[in-house]
């Protein structure tokens, strides 16, 4: 799994498999630790940037709390999943956003500078694929 972040601003992934992949996966003998998918969603839940897991096309499925807060819906979790990230953000790069993203669905990474984040002026969003 790649994950990649932009000057410890924020962190986006995509990932290029279905929701099945993100469920919690022990595997039979690791002593119960964390692996795979479930260690990744565990880091991506307890770091302070806002992070995002996508679908090939861009709609949410996996935000933790600070991506909660800097939209404003805290509280309202279900309100973001499967929404389009760039119907979220209003004032990202709509069309930068989509190229990225499409970008990332074809393995490549791709950093978009200078971005425009609600509730804390610019930044840089690294969009990149889960391998």
């Amino acid at each position: 799994m790649s994950l990649s972040g932009a000057d410890g601003a924020n962190l986006h992934v995509i990932s290029g498999t279905d929701d099945s992949s993100l469920r919690p996966a022990r595997s039979g003998d690791d002593g119960g630790r964390l692996v795979g998918a479930s260690l990744a969603l565990a880091l991506l839940r307890t770091i302070r940037e806002a992070a995002y897991v996508m679908d090939c096309d861009g709609r949410v499925t996996f935000i933790n709390a600070a991506g909660l807060t800097r939209f404003g819906n805290l509280n309202h979790p279900q309100r973001v999943y499967g929404s389009f990230l760039w119907d979220l953000w209003l004032d990202a790069p709509a069309e930068d956003l989509r190229r990225a993203v499409g970008e990332a669905a074809e393995g490549e990474a791709t950093l978009l500078e200078a971005v425009d984040c609600p509730g804390s002026g610019t930044c840089s969003v690294a969009v990149s694929p889960v391998e």
